[in-house]
């Protein structure tokens, strides 16, 4: 005989009624419950990319439709992304900036970004630490200049007024750095 283990209420143990259990299988099969998966994981499964895809770690929000070009869109690492839906509900701007959050930092999507870059005029990079996305986006956008000759402009460690965003994430430092592009997003609410 096997040992069984049983998971149960503890309201069913202290009732004075009597459970009658059967096996959850006949024969010589796995038991019923979950099914399960069938194929390789992991490495074995494809590369870290793949992976981060099917679980979604890089993530978009408000996307224009493709052929459209929003005025500015957001690239965030980390807690920025935090920090820059806070801002979003802040300023009632919520579903109008098309951002991309990226949970997955290596190996980078280019994919994701490029479809971020084709949909704006102006993208701006906001990650805590280090420039290792906005080199990465701005290596991506310069490709894209070559090959048609349409690429937003980048933004990150410059933005236009002469600082930086320098691993400022603050919701309230950032609306400060961002105002110049958040003001044509705001007069177009009316």
């Amino acid at each position: 005989k096997r040992p069984a283990i049983i998971v149960a209420e503890r309201t069913i143990l202290r009732s004075a009624a009597t459970l009658e259990l059967f096996p959850n299988h006949a024969g010589e099969g796995p038991p019923a419950g979950l099914p399960r998966r069938r194929g390789v994981r992991g490495e074995e499964g494809g590369d870290a990319l793949r992976l981060a895809r099917r679980l979604e770690l890089n993530t978009s929000r408000a996307m224009p439709s493709p052929g459209e070009r929003a005025s500015v869109g957001v690239i965030t690492v980390g807690r920025a992304d935090r920090s820059i839906r806070r801002l979003e509900s802040m300023l009632d701007l919520v579903g109008r900036i098309p951002s991309l959050h990226m949970g997955l930092t290596s190996p980078i999507d280019d994919a994701a970004i490029t479809r971020l870059l084709e949909r704006c005029q102006q993208v701006v990079v906001i990650e805590p630490r280090g420039r290792n996305m906005e080199w990465r986006t701005l290596e991506l956008a310069q490709q894209m200049h070559e090959h048609n000759g349409n690429a937003p402009l980048i933004w990150g460690g410059r933005l236009p007024n002469g600082g930086g965003i320098d691993g400022r994430t603050h919701p309230s430092q950032l609306a400060r750095l961002l105002h110049p592009f958040l003001q044509p997003v705001m007069g177009e609410r009316s």
